[in-house]
């Protein structure tokens, strides 16, 4: 749809005119006709990924956000999990993936959107997932990790991080302490002969 239709739609129609998911998806679109934008989103635009992040956080769109062949993208009930294979030796790479609940690689991710939960959007699913720096890691492929380079106090930190259990050869060397925080209040009067107010 060209952009000028796009905003006659929204010119020619009320709000009682539309479904409720679609009479949704016209408000979220709306302040794209008013810049003379039609609903096509591009990657090259700025506020695409915050606009895809609204539609794919609300549920009562979920019939609506659909693959390349028309049908609603899966959406699991498992998170994604970051998986960590051993390394043989301070000779061998750690290698660590995003995989599925069942240990199958994700694949190819059109996008990663930060948030509570993070998702992950793929050809066929919108996955909820950890988060990730992908400016560090590529969700879709394996990285590998030198030994001598994780098996610091910094690859500790960076595997806690990830929620992940520290290899045999770190955590032997590593003792984790949580820290609790402990607040002390009291009152104080406001000034020098006058007694504090009580709570």
């Amino acid at each position: 749809m060209k952009a000028a239709k796009f905003a006659e739609l929204g010119t020619a129609l009320l709000p009682g005119d539309f479904a409720p998911e679609t009479a949704l998806l016209h408000a979220l679109f709306a302040g794209r006709a008013t810049q003379g934008l039609g609903p096509k989103l591009s990657y090259a635009e700025t506020t695409s990924a915050v606009l895809i992040d609204q539609l794919a956080r609300l549920p009562w769109l979920a019939s609506r956000l659909v693959d390349k062949d028309g049908r609603p993208l899966a959406r699991p009930a498992e998170p994604l999990r970051w998986q960590l294979a051993p390394a043989a030796d301070q000779e061998d790479d750690y290698r660590l993936q995003l995989v599925q609940p069942d240990g199958a690689p994700v694949g190819p991710c059109a996008l990663v959107l930060a948030g509570q939960p993070t998702l992950y959007l793929t050809t066929q699913a919108l996955w909820a997932g950890p988060p990730v720096d992908v400016h560090a890691l590529n969700p879709a492929a394996e990285t590998r990790i030198p030994a001598p380079a994780l098996e610091t106090v910094d690859g500790a930190r960076f595997l806690h991080s990830l929620a992940l259990e520290l290899p045999p050869q770190l955590n032997e060397r590593v003792r984790i302490v949580r820290l609790r925080p402990k607040l002390r209040c009291e009152l104080q009067p406001t000034y020098p002969g006058r007694p504090p107010r009580s709570a």
